[in-house]
């Protein structure tokens, strides 16, 4: 039973339980042999695809450029611009100087790959101050003209066409010892990683999965079932709740 605790590390916890003792899922029979089966008379709910995503690791400030797939560019009309469809990013390309146009926050990077390098800029197509008066280009007309400075605050781009994550360390990564146990947690991360001294596995857990890799920028793969002992450690650590769960030998 978990009680009292912030709602970010509720899901971490309720993760973890899910993976480590199968807990079923609401609308769902629990089978002794860890499988999930419908209630009679609702549809087979389709098989979920657990191949890992490109994980990058950043130590310092960075961004995740993410495009479902082929680069999708559409026209915008009366100017050399086209914007990129398939990303969640206000992403341009120019038509007149083959260079592409990327909007973080307020600040405006530009490169001529979406693979990078991207840099900073202050100068941008004098095209941009064309874009149509709409709501889905509110934040792009707040960010004209460009801000002239970035106080050396540049982010790195990671760049995929296929589903990726990223770790973002601030600096070189810190673990804090979590007691009696061979386990470690970064403390200077925005995600939630471990580092498991006894395997010296590190492992992370994103979108309610939980991976695992040798090294941080090594290959990671799924992972289906951790030791019982992390579900306590690790809720009772990073939440300071109440937990009780059955004890077991250290993972």
């Amino acid at each position: 039973m978990i009680a009292s605790m912030p709602a970010k590390f509720a899901a971490v916890c309720a993760a973890i339980l899910h993976v480590e003792f199968n807990v079923a899922r609401p609308g769902r029979r629990h089978s002794p042999v860890g499988q999930d089966f419908p209630f009679p008379g609702r549809n087979p709910v389709a098989s979920v695809k657990n191949d890992p995503p490109k994980i990058f690791v950043a130590y310092g400030n960075a961004i995740l450029l993410l495009v479902d797939g082929k680069v999708v560019q559409a026209p915008i009309e009366k100017t050399n611009l086209e914007f990129v469809v398939n990303t969640n990013w206000d992403l341009f390309f120019d038509k007149s100087s083959s260079k592409y146009y990327l909007l973080d926050e307020k600040k405006w990077l530009t490169a001529t790959s979406l693979g990078g390098p991207w840099v900073a800029t202050t100068k941008l197509p004098d095209d941009i101050s064309k874009i149509p008066d709409q709501p889905n280009w509110a934040d792009v007309k707040k960010a004209i003209p460009p801000s002239t400075t970035f106080g050396g605050n540049v982010p790195k781009v990671f760049y995929s066409s296929d589903p990726a994550e990223i770790i973002t360390f601030k600096g070189k990564p810190v673990y804090a010892k979590i007691p009696n146990t061979q386990l470690s947690y970064a403390t200077n991360a925005e995600s939630n990683v471990f580092l498991h001294g006894g395997e010296n596995q590190y492992y992370y857990l994103v979108a309610g999965r939980w991976f695992r890799a040798r090294t941080l920028d090594g290959l990671w793969t799924i992972r289906r079932r951790r030791g019982r002992g992390l579900v306590g450690i690790v809720c009772a650590t990073r939440s300071g709740a109440a937990v009780h769960t059955t004890p077991t030998a250290r993972p």
